[in-house]
């Protein structure tokens, strides 16, 4: 059954020039890759992909656990890390990650904005986030 608001995330890899990539780690035994999308014109490899699937799998492996912590606020929904060049986000659902991978030079605001509200569905989160 294909998810609806990954594919608002996959039409946006097709049309905004600042995200390079999208694609969903499925939490679980073995956290894999799916449904990859790379912008045409971002110069990202499968390998460079799963280099950075490697590099956050503790913190996948965090998400998939519930602690005192999530039942006082709840399930943790998103998270930006900032890096030199490239901005990753990752949107929290129960089984699984997306991970979007964003330019570094965009602003941060319009871009997470415009993904966060096209995901959510514009009631779910505030007006602006920053």
């Amino acid at each position: 059954m294909p998810d609806i608001n990954y594919d608002k995330i996959k039409h946006f890899v097709q049309v905004n020039e600042n995200i390079l990539a999208a694609f969903t780690i499925h939490l679980g035994k073995e956290d894999y890759i799916d449904d990859l999308n790379l912008a045409e014109d971002a110069s990202i490899t499968k390998e460079f992909i799963n280099k950075i699937r490697l590099s956050l799998q503790d913190i996948f492996r965090d998400l998939g656990t519930s602690t005192d912590f999530n039942k006082i606020v709840g399930r943790l929904r998103w998270k930006i890390y900032e890096f030199d060049q490239i901005r990753i986000l990752l949107i929290c659902e129960k089984d699984q990650v997306v991970v979007v991978l964003i330019k570094s030079d965009t602003s941060l605001c319009g871009t997470v904005d415009n993904i966060l509200g096209y995901y959510f569905e514009a009631e779910d989160i505030p007006k602006s986030l920053f």
